[in-house]
């Protein structure tokens, strides 16, 4: 009786968190959405309660996600926070952070409303305030740089738990979900700096860990219900991208459009599978070479019509001016002329970015490469014991940025967007740590399930 009693309060808090979380996300949307356009006339909120409705939204949504494992998940936070706290942020001038940390004071004295519409840290900045302003009380400079050790420390600690729970919706074990992410925080970033060092106080922190989280809320599922609420909550974060950090923005059209390419293409090789045992089953003893070579043929001309349109709309439709125009008309920017100089193409066609220049292999890394190098264990049957569809999700998650760069129409889109300086930027949208470490734990029990066998 005492268990029924205390599994029904859980389910109770669990129902409560859910629907924090969703109906925090869809008013970050709202209010995002009345920054952009402002349809709701002289609407003005301050920054510190902007700021707490996004760390409620956040906190609650990671403790939903961490509901079976909540003494990991402390834990990391409590050992990344200290860290972070102890560390602090990369100060050194001229580090963008001084420029970030200029815009965080200059928009408390002014208020929410005086932050631009676009790109321009409307959450982070409000986030931070809580805990880098308090109005009407002095501070030394000594007290200053603890709280932005503090606001280090918080972003540190909540990054990490993103990055746990998103290993352990992989299905990684806890000590691998914590390799996982001490890989992360040792390589992520590029040769000159490291990401948490370096951007912890930057809009595009706190815009990554949206990206992160929507990941590790739906990547891996597959399902209906899953699929149409993966779609709506990918869909309401766009407006708080938009107004925060754009470029995470195109890290999240890019995610969600490749995980619909696997969802529909685990659907097609579903029913594919599915007619052809139906046919087993039901003419077993009747069944004539002639309704086999019928039913090949049918699968095949499903097969190639399929591929084909993948190739049109991935590869061709790009190359054609009236499409880019088309496609230039619902961009903010439309640099694709402009920057030529990273396109690589040959007649005419555009194949791929120029991913040995402009810094991509700087940002990427040798561990950013590593995905790439383990494909043959990936994809050969029978060194991993998982499934093709959970083996392509993991692998595709590390080579995310080449997705980006070699296949013309998010080149295109990415082209169109961003600057050349920032160009190399499409790295971060990878998750290679994750594909490293799902390799080294199914070759862990790949060996001792050998070491048992022989002894």
């Amino acid at each position: 009786m005492r268990d029924a009693v205390e599994e029904n309060a859980k389910s109770r808090i669990m129902f409560f968190l859910k629907s924090i979380s969703i109906f925090g996300w869809v008013l970050l949307s709202i209010i995002s959405l009345n920054h952009l356009y402002s349809f709701y006339g002289d609407f003005v909120i301050s920054m510190q309660i902007l700021g707490l409705l996004a760390w409620l939204t956040i906190f609650s949504t990671l403790a939903y996600l961490c509901r079976w494992f909540v003494k990991q998940a402390v834990c990391i936070f409590l050992v990344f926070f200290f860290i972070g706290f102890l560390l602090g942020p990369y100060l050194e001038p001229p580090a963008d952070t001084l420029d970030h940390l200029k815009r965080n004071y200059s928009y408390f004295s002014q208020g929410a409303d005086s932050i631009p519409k676009k790109n321009r840290g409307f959450w982070h900045y409000s986030m931070s305030s809580n805990i880098l302003y308090f109005p009407n009380i002095s501070t030394n400079p000594e007290t200053t740089l603890r709280r932005i050790d503090l606001l280090h420390g918080v972003y540190w600690a909540v990054a990490m738990v993103v990055l746990f729970v998103l290993s352990k919706s992989a299905g990684l074990p806890d000590r691998w979900a914590t390799l996982s992410i001490l890989i992360a925080f040792l390589f992520f970033g590029t040769n000159r700096f490291s990401y948490f060092a370096y951007y912890s106080l930057a809009p595009g922190f706190s815009s990554i860990l949206i990206y992160w989280l929507w990941i590790a809320s739906f990547f891996f599922k597959k399902n209906i219900k899953s699929i149409l609420a993966g779609l709506l909550l990918a869909i309401i974060s766009l407006p708080i991208l938009r107004v925060n950090h754009f470029q995470e923005s195109f890290f999240m059209m890019l995610i969600v459009s490749v995980w619909l390419f696997l969802n529909v293409n685990n659907k097609i090789i579903d029913k594919l599978s599915n007619s052809d045992q139906y046919v087993r089953q039901t003419t077993t003893g009747l069944i004539t070479g002639k309704i086999w070579k019928g039913l090949i043929r049918s699968q095949k001309l499903v097969i190639s019509i399929y591929v084909c349109i993948i190739i049109s709309f991935f590869f061709i439709l790009p190359q054609f001016e009236y499409f880019q125009k088309f496609c230039a008309t619902w961009f903010d920017r439309n640099l694709w002329i402009k920057n030529q100089a990273v396109v690589h193409s040959w007649g005419g066609v555009h194949f791929m970015g120029k991913i040995w220049d402009y810094r991509v292999f700087d940002t990427l890394g040798i561990m950013g490469v590593v995905p790439v190098l383990l494909s043959f264990f990936y994809f050969r049957p029978g060194i991993m014991k998982d499934g093709m569809d959970k083996k392509s999700r993991i692998y595709i998650l590390g080579i995310l940025p080449f997705v980006g760069f070699c296949i013309p129409l998010y080149h295109f889109i990415w082209v169109s967007n961003s600057l050349v300086t920032i160009y190399y930027r499409l790295c971060y949208s990878s998750i290679f740590w994750l594909s490293i470490t799902y390799f080294l734990y199914h070759m862990e029990v790949r060996f001792a399930a050998k070491s048992k066998y022989i002894s």
